[in-house]
């Protein structure tokens, strides 16, 4: 019993693969665009304030491609494409203004704060260490 491979040409796999890749990209830019990066405003009484975020993304794409096969058929063995790609948001702070000014509030991450404090400490223990010995 043999398999039926269907054969497409080049040309179109390319164009389907870029359409899908295009359609990938448009829809992480809908989802990660600036209303990611910057929430609804909220107002209560004199103060609005808006979120504000950081947002990341990535992509990737890929193609393969193989040689003809030593088969009765002739089927092409090998070949594959793809696409992928994926974002994160991060809350930094938010913007806060009323009548009289606009500033930025931040958001602390305790964990950045408590790994670089420990960096910096073993910095000056290494550096105090040095001086010591001279």
């Amino acid at each position: 019993m043999e398999a039926d491979v269907k054969q497409v040409p080049d040309g179109e796999q390319q164009k389907a693969t870029e359409n899908r890749a295009s359609k990938l990209i448009e829809h992480l830019i809908d989802r990660m665009g600036s209303k990611a990066a910057f929430g609804e405003p909220q107002t209560n009484g004199d103060i609005t304030v808006i979120p504000v975020s950081e947002v990341r993304t990535g992509f990737g794409f890929g193609k393969g491609m193989g040689k003809k096969a030593e088969k009765e058929h002739g089927a092409e063995s090998g070949s594959g494409s793809g696409a992928g790609g994926g974002g994160s948001v991060i809350p930094l702070g938010y913007i806060q203004m009323d009548k009289d000014q606009v500033r930025f509030k931040p958001f602390y991450n305790i964990t950045r704060l408590t790994i670089a404090g420990m960096f910096l400490a073993a910095i000056l223990i290494t550096q105090i260490g040095k001086w010591l010995r001279s």
